[in-house]
């Protein structure tokens, strides 16, 4: 067992809500990462802290993978880890129980589908003390996740600038950024009374929801481009394709709920499946009308081979050809779908900022003030 002092005993809420000084707490919403469980926990408690105290926190969503076997002996090894369950198994429910459980006075969200560099938590507190940020993260460093070569070339799509225009996915540089969002993310804990917590009712992009109203009040993002973790991406393309639909759902319960200003990237793939849709429809009767469609495939193809270029495997184009396609699609149909669900069925409905009536799953949801 690590020689550490126990902090279980301690809540959050505790020296007038700023946490246990000098502590961090990492926290992490964990279901179902048997392939990457272990590496990504070891990482996290390889962390060189340089004198902060560390505790790891995880909310286990009943996996059922062998996920918590592998918590649990990991835990039974090194006492800095604490695993609590997640009965409700989603995102934002995880964090509320961590936000809650934990103890300390910076908070350092991770996932369990990564790795990170042993510097990460230290580099993202460091900057919250010296720099005055309300959130801090890094970028991904995008990796396969399986050797397989579908796996490589979804990994090569969704560092393509083509796949996902400029994101935390791909961008570089030696000095912070101001950012919309950030992977993961890193705060004070006096920072959720000042903006309140993650937004229950968003079982996805809760981060996003959240980064918007950091700023609408005021608050600082910043992205540290030189900080990498180590995320590994979707394995098929039936879950990359699953993944893209919800990025393009979830954007518009958001806006619904924040009517702010996107990026034009983010209009693009659904403007893409409206040409498409219209220029395949209008080829029946007027053939040339299927140019457009026929220029945009070879954009594809080339942006595909491009990435076999920089990855030095042609033999993935095919496969990143098909990625390429389904993240554009995949997102677009996802924001169309978003649109009908919120303004025709209304299953998404906000008084100001607070979510009333029939919610995404099709059951009834409660007034929450954020």
């Amino acid at each position: 067992m690590s020689s550490v002092v126990d902090f279980s005993g301690i809540r959050g809420d505790q020296n007038g809500g700023l946490g246990c000084p000098g502590l961090v707490s990492i926290i992490v919403p964990c279901r179902n990462e048997i392939g990457f469980v272990e590496r990504s926990i070891s990482s996290l408690l390889r962390q060189k802290t340089d004198g902060l105290r560390m505790e790891l926190l995880v909310a286990d969503g009943l996996s059922d993978d062998g996920t918590r076997g592998v918590l649990d002996a990991i835990a039974s090894s090194d006492d800095r880890l604490r695993v609590i369950d997640n009965s409700e198994r989603t995102t934002p429910a995880a964090l509320a129980l961590l936000l809650e459980e934990s103890s300390g006075e910076f908070l350092v969200r991770a996932d369990a589908h990564s790795e990170y560099p042993d510097d990460y938590v230290f580099t993202l507190v460091e900057f919250l003390r010296q720099e005055g940020a309300d959130n801090v993260g890094g970028v991904w460093d995008t990796q396969p996740g399986a050797e397989t070569l579908q796996a490589r070339a979804i990994a090569a799509a969704l560092t393509s600038r083509f796949g996902v225009g400029v994101s935390y996915r791909n961008r570089r540089g030696d000095r912070p950024i101001e950012a919309e969002t950030v992977p993961f993310g890193a705060w004070r804990r006096a920072h959720f009374d000042r903006f309140g917590p993650f937004d229950p009712w968003f079982v996805r992009a809760q981060d996003l929801e959240h980064n918007i109203r950091v700023r609408r009040m005021g608050g600082r993002i910043v992205c540290l481009p030189w900080l990498k973790i180590r995320y590994f991406a979707r394995r098929s393309l039936g879950k990359l394709g699953r993944m893209a639909f919800d990025y393009g759902y979830w954007k518009i319960p958001v806006r619904a709920k924040h009517p702010v200003r996107f990026s034009v990237r983010q209009f693009m793939p659904p403007a893409l499946v409206a040409v498409v849709t219209v220029c395949l429809f209008a080829s029946i009767w007027y053939p040339p009308a299927a140019l457009p469609v026929l220029s945009y495939l070879f954009a594809v193809v080339g942006a595909a081979v491009l990435a076999g270029i920089e990855h030095r495997s042609m033999l993935i184009v095919p496969y990143c050809t098909l990625a390429l396609v389904l993240m554009h699609f995949g997102y677009g149909v996802g924001y169309f779908c978003g649109l009908i669900d919120v303004h025709l069925r209304h299953r998404f409905a906000f008084e100001g900022e607070n979510p009333v009536g029939v919610g995404p799953e099709g059951k009834t949801k409660t007034s929450r003030r954020t």
